[in-house]
């Protein structure tokens, strides 16, 4: 057992030293990808401690919106939610559509891209209830939360910062894992 334990610290370690070699020159889409890796090294080792100092070593700047519309979402953000840097200005939207990625929202099964899983319908304790659980949701400042699904269009006359997250319970993000990458276009 401790033999095992040794080689994934080990391998803990040499990702997040390899994290800290390439953090300067991450973009958007590679930090995305970077906080999957952490995702996918939890995963295997099972440490909060290291998990959150992976997470940290990716913080990136969100992309610019026009300039790269490529978003990875991660089923297991910070605070939940998943910031997009995109602002939404009136009488403007954008359309979000899931171009590839898997995550999960729960540990016994997978959420077929945005889609979530239409067997398991949210309870009055997720985020939209009556939604399916685990598809892509949405937020528009402090508007009310959408279903995205595989793709949609943001809500007209909103206004604010756009966010996107699973569909969850907020205390049952501690389980999640995977991200999904979003193209996403203004209208």
């Amino acid at each position: 057992m401790n033999r095992l334990f040794l080689m994934f610290f080990l391998f803990s370690l040499t990702a997040c030293a390899e994290i800290d070699r390439q953090k300067e020159s991450l973009g958007p889409i590679e930090a995305g990808f970077c906080r999957h890796q952490c995702d996918e090294q939890y995963q295997q080792t099972h440490s909060d401690s290291l998990y959150k100092s992976c997470l940290r070593k990716c913080e990136a700047t969100p992309s610019e919106p026009g300039k790269n519309p490529y978003f990875v979402a991660l089923a297991r953000p910070a605070n939940n939610w998943n910031d997009t840097g995109i602002d939404i200005q009136p009488g403007k939207s954008y359309q979000i559509s899931v171009v590839g990625g898997q995550w999960y929202s729960n540990p016994y099964w997978t959420s077929p891209l945005g889609a979530g899983n239409s067997k398991y319908i949210a309870s009055s304790s997720y985020l939209l209830p009556g939604a399916p659980e685990g598809a892509l949701i949405g937020r528009v400042g402090a508007g009310p939360v959408f279903l995205i699904g595989n793709s949609a269009k943001t809500p007209d006359n909103s206004v604010g910062r756009l966010q996107v997250t699973v569909n969850d319970a907020p205390a049952g993000f501690g389980d999640n894992s995977g991200s999904l990458g979003l193209d996403i276009k203004k209208q």
